[in-house]
């Protein structure tokens, strides 16, 4: 699908959006920007054109359960996925 994809931090954590892009690149995902976004506790896939595969992929590389992906459809969007990081994913990731 080769979905665009924006991570944004949602922790406290720092530069975790960047380091969960440069991981998700070496994994062969499509994140076009990073940035800080709201706080939360558990991160959330946010689709906006309907890409099933890459939701999949997400779920299953960041072990994410699938109660956290929600679609807000948006033709006109300019990145077709968000991911927002969580407290969950600051505190147990396997990037390196």
């Amino acid at each position: 699908e080769q979905a665009r994809i924006t991570v944004l931090n949602g922790t406290f954590a720092g530069a975790l959006a960047s380091t969960t892009q440069d991981y998700l690149k070496n994994q062969g995902a499509n994140v076009i920007a990073t940035g800080d976004g709201e706080k939360v506790t558990y991160t959330r896939v946010i689709d906006y054109t309907g890409n099933p595969y890459t939701l999949r992929y997400l779920v299953d590389l960041m072990k994410i359960t699938p109660y956290s992906i929600f679609s807000e459809y948006d033709p006109t969007s300019q990145v077709d996925v968000v991911v927002l990081l969580g407290d969950d994913w600051a505190g147990n990731n396997p990037m390196p």
